[in-house]
């Protein structure tokens, strides 16, 4: 996605930023908790970087995840988060609000549950590879609809009967993103089947105490 934005926009003179979702239950010693457990790294690719071959491109974000996966960083994630619910504390809901804006709309000025250094230019999460047990044989395809926190391109990502499912939302009518992305797939001898587009369904909901329409 990374290569695919900087073909789009070779004159760009600013970092694309990949804002990829990192569970860190592991990191603090709480596998089976289940709570929402869940930072995001923030991987760049300067300008330097275009053109550059996927090996390269692949060798690059490694790094970056390795480096930022290190406990020391995680727990400094930790603090921070810490350290923001500590100040929350006390606040009137308008002054709450007023200190939590730029963190709620963090994707246009920084990424996560957290102002960070810079604006992300997209998201990815990978669920990781899920065991369908009795039913994988009749799962044909998956894909998560996740919000995109105003992030603009989110990428959610599964695993069924040996094939990646890539589920891209974005929040804008534009297809010469996915395209790119695709193409680029291709190029590298990686053919995938595309549908959609498909609208945002929302469900429905009623509070307990409305009534019936």
């Amino acid at each position: 996605m990374a290569k695919a934005l900087h073909t789009l926009f070779p004159d760009r003179t600013e970092p694309v930023v990949c804002g990829m979702a990192h569970n860190i239950r592991d990191v603090l010693g709480t596998p089976l908790a289940h709570q929402s457990m869940v930072r995001l790294l923030e991987l760049a690719y300067p300008p330097r970087l275009k053109g550059a071959d996927m090996e390269k491109l692949a060798i690059c974000s490694r790094g970056m995840v390795m480096l930022q996966s290190q406990p020391e960083a995680v727990w400094d994630t930790v603090r921070k988060q810490l350290a923001l619910e500590k100040q929350l504390q006390g606040l009137t809901l308008s002054e709450r609000y007023a200190l939590l804006r730029p963190v709620v709309t963090g994707a246009r000025t920084g990424i996560g549950n957290l102002p960070a250094s810079g604006p992300v230019s997209f998201k990815v999460s990978y669920v990781g590879r899920t065991d369908w047990g009795s039913m994988a044989n009749m799962i044909e395809s998956v894909h998560c609809s996740v919000t995109t926190d105003g992030s603009g391109i989110c990428i959610e990502i599964n695993t069924c009967n040996g094939y990646f499912d890539y589920c891209f939302m974005q929040e804008f009518e534009d297809d010469r993103y996915v395209n790119a992305f695709v193409d680029l797939l291709e190029q590298e001898g990686i053919y995938c089947t595309v549908s959609g587009p498909f609208p945002v369904h929302v469900p429905r909901m009623r509070l307990p105490d409305e009534p019936e329409a």
